[in-house]
């Protein structure tokens, strides 16, 4: 709806301009347009002309602001255009959205990078190399995985692994365990050893094991 002008003529009180009734008729119009476009309770019609409401950002918008935007509930949009979303009163932590790529900052510091621009995606954690450990937990509250950044180990149901791999409970697999090191004497501090656990190593002369060795 246009805006309705109330005429209040050329001099006052002239009874060229419009009437008490007639006037409020037309702030009443014009109020009701505007709550509707603007979504206010009780109206719950939507803006569809960018040129309906003006604002900062040009005419190509719906409602343009310059300064920020306060909310009590949540905002709702089948479109939010912005390069950045940025904590209240924290600007060191915020969400930055690229084209093609979506970083996410804590105090300051990049915790997880999505990247639609690389060949192939990519999703990364820590993309600076900081102290920033990885956890994910189970149902029950337990790390079943955990990578720890300042020891640059993996800890399978462990959150403190002691190997560049420790797995904390069995190990299965469907193919070959492939390993470049050498069956030793069965000491684990002998540099090449193949396989070790804590209470023996399987190596030739232990008992209890069978190595079959095939060499071309």
């Amino acid at each position: 709806m246009a805006q309705q002008h109330i005429n209040t003529g050329s001099q006052p009180n002239n009874g060229t301009g419009d009437t008490i009734r007639a006037a409020f008729r037309k702030t009443e119009n014009n109020f009701t347009d505007i709550y509707s476009k603007l979504n206010v309770f009780p109206y719950t019609a939507s803006v569809t002309d960018p040129a309906q409401i003006q604002g900062a950002s040009g005419a190509n918008t719906i409602l343009g602001v310059t300064g920020s935007i306060s909310v009590t509930n949540d905002i709702s949009a089948s479109a939010i255009r912005t390069d950045k979303i940025v904590a209240k009163r924290q600007s060191t932590t915020e969400m930055r959205l690229g084209i093609g790529s979506q970083r996410f900052f804590l105090g300051g510091q990049e915790f997880i990078n999505l990247n639609a621009n690389s060949t192939p995606f990519s999703m990364t954690f820590n993309p600076d190399g900081l102290n920033l450990d990885f956890n994910i937990k189970d149902e029950s509250d337990n790390s079943a995985f955990f990578a720890d950044s300042s020891t640059a180990r993996i800890g399978i149901n462990t959150t403190t692994p002691q190997t560049t791999l420790h797995v904390n409970g069995d190990i299965r697999a469907n193919g070959l365990l492939i390993t470049s090191g050498n069956i030793q004497d069965g000491d684990p501090s002998t540099s090449g050893e193949l396989f070790f656990t804590a209470s023996e190593a399987i190596a030739p002369g232990n008992p209890g094991f069978s190595v079959i060795c095939i060499s071309p």
